[in-house]
């Protein structure tokens, strides 16, 4: 008794010890992958600037990083300060890579509370899908049902109050209801330190944690060299220099992804990293039984001539990305708020309408009248596709709030058919979109018991339908003893339609019972499903099996 007593106290120790070390080994798995697939970039030649003191990446040429030891030793011969003063910098040229040194958790320092984020630095052109994983299976994120990718300016401004809590209230709402991500450019300057305002005041007032991930240029980050370490935990000083041209991450966001292409003090080494990645997320399913890829919408606070270019690119997009502006927050969205105004449908405004948005363009930007002509030829370009932009202006009659301007340009920007519609208000388990916003016409479908004598029939009942047909055509003989073929009748454009909404419906009914949406099931039921006709045997054996697959899994 006792001996066995004893092997099964060691063989507890020998588990918990051997659950250690594939905890441990599980870990080395996953440093080793992260600094296989995320570089680094640096420097790697001193090109003068016009400023002599700096090199043309930025960087101080008294704190220029030398060249590793891992370097080539060829490029052991580029530092050196009599380069040509004509050569032009760039980053495929003047910069090397290396494994990432900078990632883990960092605790924002100065709050009454230490907010918590993850972190890591990566090269610009880093993969797509390589940046998803980390995110998805390193950083345990649920994949979206919706990415809002927040746009504005990078210099701080002020928003009218009322306009800044609903903006606020709007975002974090639509995150929350919908299960989104948040893009931002992550530091806390302009758009984004109102972004994080939000962001302070929701989690002041709840535990639920907004997924809101930072996407910032390495070499603008303000106490950067703080950051370096391999799967580290580093406190991170919020304090700002103010004479600095650098900034300091936003303490609200959840996560960060530095992007670095060897440059020191300058924006645009996130851009390209961005968009890709908002690419991608784009092309993966919501969910296994919902075909619907993650829809994605740009919203525009504020901002300078890049926000109306970033406008134009998000809508060029195939597919186009639906643009949300919100009137009155300054600058670039008023300008693209009264173009959408007073243009036409075609896009296309009048001489005194242009006139009028050539000068304000001049004045808000400081711009020179040809300056102002390129300007407003981009926003003539983002007018051609008008119905994708929704402009919010508060205070307006039969104004929606921020989230539902989100939602809605979602469902009717890209001209989703009503079944894909319906798809995505399921997968967002919004049932107030569905009801207010899809099922508007609902009234002048007919019942769904009516179409039932014209719906798909069973294979077998076909094959009888198909044998009673031979039989009348061989009835029926013409002079000379032909059999005269009888023209299949074409149903009805309408009909088909029709039909085709039906099993949409029945569609989402199943996707319905099987996520658990009860409000769904009862709005379905509502607006004609019929449950008798919907519930046939094949559909309850399905319904039994995802019921048991997934009462084996809980168990699991």
């Amino acid at each position: 008794m006792d001996s066995r007593g004893r092997r099964g106290t060691n063989g507890s120790v020998k588990r918990s010890s051997i659950k250690r070390s594939a905890s441990s080994g599980s870990q080395r798995v996953h440093r080793a992958w992260i600094e296989r697939t995320f570089q680094k970039r640096e420097c790697v030649q001193i090109i003068p600037s016009k400023d002599a003191s700096r090199c043309s990446c930025g960087q101080l040429v008294a704190q220029h990083t030398p060249i590793p030891a891992g370097a080539v030793e060829e490029m052991a011969q580029l530092v050196q300060l009599d380069v040509q003063p004509t050569e032009k910098w760039s980053v495929l040229k003047h910069t090397q890579t290396f494994s990432t040194d900078a990632y883990g958790v960092l605790e924002f320092q100065g709050g009454g509370h230490v907010n918590k984020a993850m972190y890591i630095r990566v090269s610009y052109d880093s993969k797509p899908d390589s940046l998803l994983h980390l995110m998805v299976k390193e950083w345990q994120l649920e994949l979206p049902t919706l990415l809002i990718s927040v746009h504005g300016g990078l210099q701080n401004f002020d928003l009218p109050p009322k306009l800044k809590q609903v903006f606020g209230k709007g975002l974090i709402k639509a995150a929350v209801t919908t299960g989104a991500w948040i893009f931002t450019g992550g530091v806390s300057t302009g758009v984004i330190r109102h972004v994080g305002d939000a962001l302070k005041d929701h989690s002041s007032k709840s535990r639920g944690k907004v997924c809101a991930i930072g996407i910032a240029p390495w070499g603008i980050v303000e106490n950067k060299e703080d950051l370096i370490g391999k799967d580290v935990t580093r406190p991170y000083q919020t304090m700002s220099n103010p004479l600095s041209k650098l900034s300091v991450l936003n303490s609200s966001h959840s996560h960060f992804i530095l992007s670095d292409n060897g440059t020191t003090g300058k924006y645009g080494a996130e851009v390209r990293l961005r968009r890709q990645l908002e690419k991608h997320i784009s092309l993966q399913k919501i969910n296994t039984r919902l075909g619907q890829g993650v829809p994605v919408v740009c919203l525009i606070l504020e901002g300078g001539p890049n926000v109306i270019s970033i406008v134009l690119e998000s809508l060029k997009e195939e597919p186009p990305v639906p643009v949300v502006v919100c009137d009155g927050s300054g600058r670039a969205s008023d300008i693209i708020s009264f173009a959408h105004r007073y243009c036409e449908e075609d896009g296309l405004v009048n001489e005194s309408v242009k006139d009028q948005l050539l000068v304000t363009i001049q004045k808000t930007f400081n711009y020179s009248r040809s300056q102002a002509q390129q300007i407003f030829q981009m926003v003539m370009e983002c007018m051609k596709k008008k119905a994708l932009i929704t402009v919010f202006r508060m205070g307006s009659e039969g104004q929606q709030d921020i989230e539902m301007s989100i939602l809605t340009a979602l469902l009717k920007g890209t001209n989703a058919s009503a079944s894909d519609q319906l798809s995505l208000a399921l997968a967002w388990n919004r049932v107030d979109i569905a009801r207010s916003q899809i099922f508007v016409y609902g009234l002048h479908w007919p019942p769904v018991s009516a179409l039932t004598a014209d719906r798909p029939k069973s294979p077998a009942a076909q094959r009888q339908t198909a044998a009673a047909g031979k039989g009348k055509a061989r009835g029926k003989k013409g002079k000379g003893g032909k059999t005269k073929p009888e023209t299949p009748e074409e149903m009805d454009p309408r009909k088909l339609e029709l039909l085709n909404w039906v099993n949409s419906l029945e569609q989402a009914m199943m996707d319905a019972l099987v996520l658990d949406r009860v409000d769904f099931v009862k709005l379905l039921i509502e607006n004609g499903v019929n449950i008798h006709h919907f519930l046939t045997i094949p559909r309850l054996e399905e319904l039994y099996n995802t019921l048991v697959s997934r009462g084996r899994h809980e168990v699991l």
